[in-house]
């Protein structure tokens, strides 16, 4: 009998006593089906042994579950902890309080008491599949595909997917054989091993059905052999390139193919084509065609054909292991050599076997396109890299819009410009410069009313010299920070959000400051994160690789900046200074500072941007590619829920629990304070638990160092 299902029995039990006096404990114990003594043991007071505390047990009850809920959540954000690292986090706690460390057997120990944990190997498993393999991201794709069949009135017989893959003729997969029983290491599996490519791309559609696949060799010329004994359907396609890779080309020509085999099976106006984002799926010419036939396509998310794309989910690697399989076959005939002689009969018989109605159905189905359902692939994630924000309205004002972000000057090199020259001179003119590399990184916060603050510049050096500031007249509230090689790093950066606290804190007319930033490490770190939340300031990154439309000091600051500092330092050039160090760099940058972090052109950054006036149309149409067919937003409709008392784990929800409390108290005159008390204890619970978090990042933060 299990432990829990036991332990559900004595409870009814003596439940059962203490509302039935009459009732005799052995005859509990028998209608029940628990142990006697047991039982009489439990009435009697005695607790059970998983609920029993070893009085020389080192961490509290909320301690431990603080470990409990740390470790879930770098587990659901792809980071799961050795055991080392869990005694490192128990001994971290344990240290705020100067107690002993724990055990070596303690963390195994700590694991194998908690049901909610357990050890298990790993695999590796590449970042950029799992920033995809987040259920917003999955949930849109599904959206945009039922919004995308909606629209069009497109039947599953319609739905196609297709792609290409890749063979090395010669190289077979590995598998398992049957060996002697005395055999030592993996047996090996003679191969041709010819490397050469052939790239097939093929189609198929929900209702279980393929078109004839186009093949593409590495050559110039069709050659009669290749043939001679491939017996091949007339309806297939053989195309040439230099490689036997694909190209927009016979891309173009592939969808042409398509395009001939489904437009008299088609049962309605649209046909609807689901690909990845390889080049040659969205070339302009491969658009136009689709355009002008009605065929729709949609492009998945990057990075998530192993989930999404039928082909691969169900017909393509068995058929990579069909074809091996024939290779075998041909290795115990004797045929060391595979050329595309013997490739095409080889590939033509694992086709036949692997290309069947129920792989295909079975693609579409693990998928979750035919029948729809998302929950076919969310439930096979079990990686979160991003939290998730609950949704608030913070009131945050325009002043208390800010932008920063960090941007490097090599001190001695100018940017290229228009110069005026000799009309007779041929080709660009050379321009002078010092050539000093040294780097100097510079970073600014800006808000949305034009305002800037003093900026915080990060130099390469251990010390402060003091010929460094000996021209400079700098303002004393600006900051100036050393590292090794100049580059901005977690420590800097929380050092700089202090001097934003510093700059802002005053002027602020809210309750909270929104900072908009984008991805780099240093502005995501767990004390910079902390820091935020403790001080009101709300954070939000952009899109990666889209600073160049979203970043206002990108749009609007930095580059009249780089070329102002450009013409300070050509200024020295024609005053024969010839080397530009830290005591030259801050005069001239000093100098393009005040002339262009101005009002103008800071408000210009953020219209630029699209955030003030906010106006998203205004970065939409500087893009001229679309790759995605847009869909319509899908309102949700939340249903308004009571408040209930538990332990806040954010910051917001323990805002909303003290609000709740202030309420409850105003509210409060002769009803009982029963439930006001119980908020105060999971108030107190939850802010117990979040220094027992911080504690542990601080630590975390320690050992990076």
């Amino acid at each position: 009998m299990s432990q829990p299902s036991n332990e559900a029995r004595i409870l009814l039990a003596l439940r059962a006593l203490q509302n039935n006096p009459k009732l005799r404990l052995r005859r509990a114990a028998t209608i029940y089906k628990v142990g006697y003594s047991t039982l009489r043991d439990r009435r009697n007071g005695i607790q059970s042994r998983s609920d029993w505390v070893p009085k020389s047990r080192k961490l509290s009850d909320l301690e431990e579950q603080t470990i409990v809920q740390f470790l879930l959540d770098l587990d659901s954000r792809g980071f799961p902890a050795r055991l080392r690292f869990v005694e490192e986090i128990a001994n971290s706690l344990l240290a705020d309080r100067d107690a002993s460390p724990v055990g070596k057997r303690w963390a195994h120990n700590f694991v194998k008491r908690q049901p909610e944990l357990k050890t298990r190997l790993f695999r590796r498993y590449d970042y950029q599949r799992a920033k995809c393999e987040d259920p917003t991201i999955i949930r849109g794709w599904f959206r945009l595909v039922q919004n995308t069949i909606a629209k069009y009135s497109i039947r599953s017989d319609d739905i196609w997917n297709f792609d290409e893959t890749g063979f090395m003729m010669g190289l077979i997969m590995a598998g398992m054989a049957v060996t002697g029983s005395e055999r030592q290491g993996r047996p090996k599996s003679v191969q041709p091993g010819n490397r050469e490519w052939i790239t097939v791309i093929q189609a198929i559609n929900a209702e279980g059905q393929s078109i004839a696949p186009f093949i593409i060799g590495a050559g110039q010329y069709h050659l009669a052999n290749w043939y001679r004994e491939s017996n091949l359907p007339a309806d297939w396609v053989i195309a040439t390139s230099q490689n036997g890779w694909t190209n927009n080309e016979l891309g173009l020509e592939w969808l042409k193919h398509f395009d001939r085999f489904t437009t008299n099976r088609s049962t309605g106006p649209y046909r609807l084509l689901i690909l990845d984002g390889h080049e040659s799926h969205h070339s302009a010419d491969f658009e136009r065609y689709c355009k002008e036939n009605k065929i729709i396509t949609l492009c998945m998310p990057a990075h998530a054909s192993h989930l999404l794309q039928p082909l691969d989910i169900g017909c393509f690697a068995v058929l990579k292991k069909a074809y091996g399989q024939e290779i075998e076959h041909l290795i115990r005939c004797s045929i060391t050599h595979i050329s595309k002689t013997e490739f095409f009969p080889a590939f033509y018989a694992a086709f036949k076997a692997t290309f069947t109605e129920s792989n295909i159905r079975g693609g579409f189905r693990g998928a979750g396109l035919a029948p729809l359902d998302p929950e076919t692939v969310i439930s096979k994630l079990d990686v979160q890299l991003r939290t998730p924000t609950p949704p608030g309205e913070y009131g945050i004002r325009s002043d208390d819009i800010w932008n920063f972000n960090e941007t490097g000057f090599m001190i001695g090199v100018i940017s290229s410009g228009i110069v005026n020259t000799s009309s007779e001179r041929r080709g660009r003119p050379k321009l002078l410069e010092p050539e000093n590399r040294e780097w100097v990184t510079v970073i600014q916060a800006i808000n949305a009313e034009g305002q800037a603050i003093d900026p915080f510049i990060v130099v390469a050096g251990q010390y402060h010299l003091a010929n460094w500031y000996r021209e400079s007249n700098l303002p004393a509230s600006w900051a100036i920070a050393t590292t090794q090689n100049g580059w901005t790093d977690n420590e800097t950066g929380l050092e700089w959000l202090k001097h934003f606290d510093r700059c802002t804190i005053n002027r602020s007319t809210g309750p909270y400051r929104l900072l908009i930033l984008d991805g780099h490490e240093s502005h995501h770190s767990a004390d910079f994160q902390i820091y935020c939340e403790e001080n009101n300031t709300i954070t939000l990154c952009m899109p990666p690789h889209s600073s160049h439309l979203l970043h206002p000091l990108d749009v609007g600051c930095f580059g009249p900046l780089k070329k102002a500092y450009g013409r300070e330092i050509e200024q020295l050039i024609r005053r024969s200074i010839t080397h530009i160090s830290k005591t030259e760099f801050f005069p001239a940058f000093y100098a393009a500072f005040q002339l262009t972090m101005t009002e103008a052109n800071i408000k210009w950054g953020f219209r630029g941007a699209g955030l003030v006036t906010f106006d998203p149309e205004v970065v939409i149409s500087k893009l001229d590619v679309q790759l995605r067919t847009p869909t319509p937003v899908e309102e949700v409709v939340q249903q308004s829920q009571s408040w209930t008392s538990r332990t806040p784990r954010t910051v917001l929800e323990a805002g909303s629990q003290s609000e709740y409390l202030q309420r409850g108290i105003r509210r409060h005159h002769n009803s009982s304070p029963e439930s006001i008390f119980e908020a105060l204890r999971c108030l107190e619970k939850g802010t117990k638990a979040v220094m027992h978090k911080v504690a542990l990042l601080a630590a975390e933060n320690r050992d990076l160092r």
